[in-house]
């Protein structure tokens, strides 16, 4: 997971600012922002709330580390999708029209949730990436 945020970061058309990482000189580091979705209420908050402490250590070794990435910081915006796909999936409306532009998609942890989202982020060419899921029926809807 670690090292597919860094590549699917590298890969991103990312948006400047300055940093000073330290060094007599500013350098030029460019921002990426992610949408994140988790459930955090109801019965499926356990998992959103044992996902999210691994996207923000991964996000923070990224942004750390001198080898990954080093002229890119990584940001997560999340939402809770309560593990319901209305809630989730104007949760990834709210995403995609509200700045900053997010680059691509994390989560949801919950099938009919990730389902719903992987169809409509195909319209904006958005990439989802989830670390769990449980069924989903490419077959009858096709994200390419």
């Amino acid at each position: 997971m670690f090292l597919l945020i860094a590549a699917l970061a590298a890969s991103a058309t990312a948006i400047p600012s300055t940093s000073d990482g330290g060094g007599e000189k500013a350098s030029r580091v460019k921002d990426v922002y992610f949408a994140g979705f988790f459930p955090m209420l109801g019965n499926e908050k356990s998992i959103g709330g044992g996902i999210m402490p691994a996207i923000d250590l991964a996000i923070r070794h990224i942004n750390e580390s001198p080898d990954i990435l080093p002229d890119y910081k990584l940001h997560m915006l999340w939402n809770d999708t309560e593990c319901n796909p209305g809630v989730g999936l104007k949760s990834f409306f709210d995403m995609v029209h509200q700045v900053p532009h997010k680059m691509f998609l994390y989560g949801a942890s919950c099938s009919p949730v990730t389902d719903q989202i992987a169809k409509a982020a195909r319209h904006w060419n958005l990439v989802q990436v989830t670390a769990r899921t449980t069924t989903c029926n490419y077959k009858k809807s096709p994200l390419t």
